[in-house]
């Protein structure tokens, strides 16, 4: 399915980099909180991704209505590297 409301992709995160202890800390506790309650959890984590694309694209319309002419309050990662809509 195509769309043109913008998703995070995750292109941009560096998987190979060096990571501080506090991100190795957090994805345990994030994995211990889905092994508690996998169904609920994941659900929400999908629903909140889910619509995270039209939170983006609502804020990008808003930003874009109160600055017409500014790149700099109403910047996103999907300008940058060319796929505005």
């Amino acid at each position: 399915m195509v769309s043109n409301i913008p998703f995070y992709s995750f292109k941009e995160v560096n998987w190979r980099r060096r990571v501080p202890l506090w991100v190795i800390l957090a994805s345990v506790l994030g994995i211990a909180v889905v092994a508690s309650r996998p169904s609920l959890v994941l659900f929400a984590l999908f629903m909140s991704y889910a619509l995270s694309g039209y939170v983006m694209w609502a804020g990008k319309g808003a930003c874009a209505r109160y600055f017409p002419k500014s790149d700099l309050f109403c910047y996103s990662p999907s300008y940058a590297s060319g796929h505005a809509s």
